[in-house]
């Protein structure tokens, strides 16, 4: 994004980065940032390292409307959906601040209900903690807040062995739009816009 038009950020801005921060490796690691969490959770749990399966592939991690796009193959998976969660607020006469409710959804499917309810669980607690952890997520998100824990439902009632756990959080971008763009305007939309000519030497004369 370019100086020139200031800031805009999307609901699509904030579920991209949540959906990186959860898939992406840290720095010198192997899995995905969440795993790293998961791997906590066992370790506190006093379970056999791997006990909770990791996320097959990078269709594990999903941004939608809803949770529902899914296939077994990519269990477990979270799924990440974003919306605003109210009004804009004015922060001053040229800047606008948001808050927006992430939902993010942990699905697992076993033959075991309590292990699919364990694996669910695991993910969408470790998954909000992240979020909390990595609460700037590197879009100048100032705030990040649990608003909901991790409840457990079945995916349908007929199928007692696909359980999903939904974490709800509230992000504040603040600030999430400024007003004001370009005046300098290129031939081509796609070219970078044009910056206001910077002044390095002033000449004046003074006339008495």
């Amino acid at each position: 994004m370019s100086d020139a038009f200031g800031i805009f950020v999307s609901p699509w801005d904030l579920e991209r980065a949540v959906v990186n921060v959860l898939r992406t490796p840290p720095p010198g690691g192997a899995q995905s940032l969440l795993v790293y969490y998961v791997a906590e959770w066992e370790r506190n749990e006093g379970l056999t390292a791997r006990t909770i399966p990791q996320p097959p592939g990078t269709d594990s991690y999903r941004g939608g409307v809803d949770a529902d796009t899914m296939q077994a193959e990519w269990f477990p998976m979270v799924h990440v959906v974003v919306q605003p969660d109210s009004d804009p607020t004015m922060l001053d006469t040229f800047t606008y601040g948001q808050t927006f409710r992430t939902t993010i959804t942990a699905t697992y499917g076993d033959d075991d209900e309590k292990t699919a309810r364990m694996v669910a669980q695991a993910y969408a607690i470790c998954a909000a903690k992240l979020m909390v952890d990595q609460g700037g997520l590197g879009i100048g998100v100032t705030h990040t807040a649990i608003t909901r824990m991790p409840t457990l439902s079945l995916l349908a009632p007929a199928n007692r062995q696909v359980l999903r756990s939904v974490v709800e959080l509230e992000s504040s971008v603040m600030p999430v739009l400024t007003q004001g763009g370009p005046n300098i305007w290129q031939p081509d939309a796609y070219d970078s816009p044009l910056a206001f000519p910077t002044v390095e030497t002033v000449n004046i004369t003074v006339a008495t």
